[in-house]
C-alpha cells in the first residue's frame, strides 16, 4: 500500500517553493504511524471516507473504501507493506536546491529506517 501525499502551492503558480515542500514532507513522515496498524489505518480512512467527505469525491485514486475492507480481512492472514510517497508538481529534479535535497534526503532517512523503504517522489 502507498500512501500519497500532495501539496497545493501556496503560491499562484507551482513552484519549487522549500515551504510547500517541506509541509509534504512533514505529512509524509506523520503518516508513518499508520504503517504500525493497518486495520487502524482502515477505520481511519472509512471515517475521513464516509464523514468528513459528504459530496466530495474520494479520495481513492485506485480501489474503492469496499476494497479497502476486503484487503483489512485479508490482512489477518498477510503481511501488509507499506510505501509511502510525495507529489509535488513544482519540484524540478533539473533546478533542484540543496534547500530541497536535504528536505527529501531527512524525510527518505527517516521513512526508510520507520518502514524499511525510501521516499518516492514525484515531480515535474
Amino acid at each position: 500500500m502507498t500512501l500519497w501525499h500532495c501539496k497545493y502551492s501556496s503560491g499562484a503558480a507551482p513552484g519549487n517553493r522549500v515551504k510547500d515542500l517541506y509541509e509534504v514532507c512533514g505529512q509524509a513522515q506523520k503518516s508513518t504511524k499508520w504503517t504500525w496498524n493497518f486495520p487502524n489505518l482502515v477505520a481511519h480512512l472509512t471515517e475521513r471516507e464516509t464523514k468528513h467527505r459528504a459530496g466530495r469525491p474520494t479520495r481513492f485514486v485506485r480501489g474503492s473504501l469496499d476494497r479497502l475492507v476486503v484487503l483489512r480481512k485479508a490482512s489477518r492472514r498477510k503481511y501488509v507493506v507499506f510505501r509511502v510517497g510525495i507529489v509535488q508538481p513544482g519540484l524540478s529534479k533539473a533546478g533542484i536546491e540543496n534547500d530541497h535535497l536535504a528536505i527529501l534526503g531527512a524525510t527518505s532517512l527517516f521513512l526508510r529506517t520507520v518502514t524499511n523503504h525510501p521516499l518516492v517522489v514525484i515531480s515535474s
